[in-house]
């Protein structure tokens, strides 16, 4: 059984409560639990709500349409030292054996829970944190080694370009218990007096568990702010779709390449798509561009994609790439444009990486 555990404690009167916040009658919480309602996977809530927010009956009456019979609120009448202090007050209604999911109402975080579920049980995972790329200084971040092993957390703080989306998966609700408190003796905390969820992964580091780093697009991450700020959110989802959808798109491109299928790779053009390599060559019609990449893949090759920027106003993708071709190497970019999910134009630019 997977608990979800919702910490919300922090009220202030002189301030909006975000967690209510609606435009064109789409609510923040319900694409908030988008990710956790699909498949019926959780089947117990948690919520430890301040009073003053429980007897508005906005954030109440949105997760009771959510979650019906699953759902218990455990009510406090003031705000707490952060989200593991919150959490905590939810000790007495756990099931200390049994899986448990802490995340917040004020962001939205695209993902599959039932392949992050399935990876951590079938993997033995002793905790998970859904993360993504990033080096803003308002998230949490992660520092793995070479072989991407957690080696620490860190609040406010960018120790690496690897940021958690606040979604924090414990094997036992007793794990949690432990880590917390340990946390809070310790004051293991980046942030005076202020204890985050993200930190109590570096307890879990000292008692020696196996953390899952569960890594998203970081399109598929929105924290919201203000109502401003989830107007924007839910206008540009169109936008936001289409980058998706240019970045799946390139990394076919990119893996088909590296798999040297020209017959799925032909795929991706039509008789009207031309590729331009800069200062070398120009191609025209998929037969030349075909023609191309089967004498490229006679050589022992290997693309790897530095970064890719969607640019969904223009149908286009960024792509940064390092190509190995036997023993040279190459740096570069291809200005991919797209249509119908084809490429009709590439133009790539590269040159020879010296040794």
């Amino acid at each position: 059984m997977t608990q979800l555990l919702i910490p919300l404690a922090n009220f202030s009167s002189d301030k909006i409560i975000k967690e209510e916040i609606i435009f064109n009658n789409i609510s923040l919480i319900e694409k908030s639990m988008e990710s956790f309602v699909k498949d019926n996977l959780i089947k117990k809530v948690l919520v430890v709500i301040h009073y003053e927010i429980f007897k508005r009956k906005k954030v109440r009456d949105s997760l009771i349409k959510i979650f019906k019979k699953k759902i218990k609120f455990i009510i406090i009448n003031n705000s707490t030292d952060g989200a593991t202090c919150t959490s905590l007050l939810a000790i007495d209604n756990l099931d200390f054996q049994e899986e448990l999911i802490i995340t917040s109402l004020d962001q939205m975080v695209n993902f599959n829970l039932k392949n992050f579920l399935a990876t951590n049980r079938k993997k033995r995972y002793d905790s998970g944190v859904v993360c993504f790329n990033s080096i803003d200084p308002r998230w949490s971040y992660v520092l793995l080694d070479k072989e991407n092993n957690v080696k620490m957390f860190s609040e406010k703080r960018p120790i690496s370009n690897v940021a958690t989306a606040g979604v924090y998966y414990f094997k036992t609700a007793e794990l949690f218990v432990k880590a917390a408190k340990n946390q809070i003796f310790k004051r293991n905390t980046d942030i005076r007096n202020i204890f985050y969820i993200s930190s109590i992964f570096n307890e879990i580091i000292l008692l020696k568990k196996k953390i899952f780093i569960y890594l998203i697009e970081e399109t598929n991450f929105d924290k919201i702010e203000n109502v401003k700020n989830f107007k924007d959110i839910i206008l540009n989802k169109n936008i936001k779709r289409k980058k998706q959808n240019l970045t799946k798109l390139t990394k076919e491109y990119v893996k088909l390449f590296n798999m040297k299928n020209s017959d799925e790779i032909a795929k991706f053009f039509n008789d009207e798509s031309s590729l331009i390599e800069v200062g070398i060559n120009e191609y025209y019609g998929k037969e030349k561009i075909l023609s191309l990449f089967k004498n490229v893949f006679k050589n022992k090759l290997n693309l790897k994609i530095s970064n890719i920027t969607p640019l969904p106003e223009n149908n286009m993708t960024i792509l940064e790439f390092n190509l190995s071709v036997n023993n040279k190497r190459f740096v570069g970019n291809d200005l991919i444009f797209w249509k119908n999910d084809k490429i009709q134009y590439l133009k790539a630019y590269f040159y020879e990486k010296e040794k």
